[in-house]
């Protein structure tokens, strides 16, 4: 589970507030420190989550759920990943239930992965690529957000090159 911007901002302020802060003797960087706590708290309610990519996450593990509560059986595993489908996709711009929709749907999949990885279920076992497949495209569009974020905090402008 991912966690909430609000967590992420809160634990920015807080740790830049008390651990930060209390070691900084210069009364110009104890200024700035203040300054970038306070730049983070305003950022803190007015920043969200992409919509497109919300959307995008929660149409591909949507589709996984889907995948595999095709496969029947009764596991409370797939049971829960049923329940989880019978909550209609959010609307791609409404950022606050893309968000819930996410959280409910990855509790969802991790139980899927669980009911997967039992041994002698050809049902499961049949999902277990397609599985690694949603796993490693999400990574891939993590690292690439990272990676983006990397070339910001270094001050690196420059576009990145591109895959060829």
């Amino acid at each position: 589970m991912q966690n909430s911007l609000d967590r992420i901002f809160d634990g920015l302020c807080s740790t830049l507030r008390e651990r930060v802060l209390p070691e900084v003797s210069d009364p110009w960087v104890r200024i700035q420190v203040e300054a970038a706590v306070g730049l983070l708290a305003h950022l803190a309610v007015r920043v969200e989550w992409r919509c497109a990519d919300l959307a995008e996450e929660v149409a591909a593990t949507r589709a996984l759920l889907a995948e595999a509560t095709a496969r029947g059986g009764t596991a409370p595993e797939l049971l829960r990943a049923r329940d989880a489908l019978a909550t209609p996709a959010p609307g791609a711009s409404d950022n606050a239930r893309l968000v819930a929709a996410r959280s409910d749907l990855l509790e969802a999949l991790a139980g899927v992965q669980e009911w997967a990885a039992r041994e002698g279920d050809p049902a499961a076992a049949s999902l277990r690529e397609p599985l690694r497949r949603l796993l490693a495209d999400r990574l891939e569009a993590e690292l690439a957000l990272l990676a983006g974020a990397r070339r910001v905090a270094v001050g690196d402008t420059a576009a990145p090159a591109s895959a060829s």
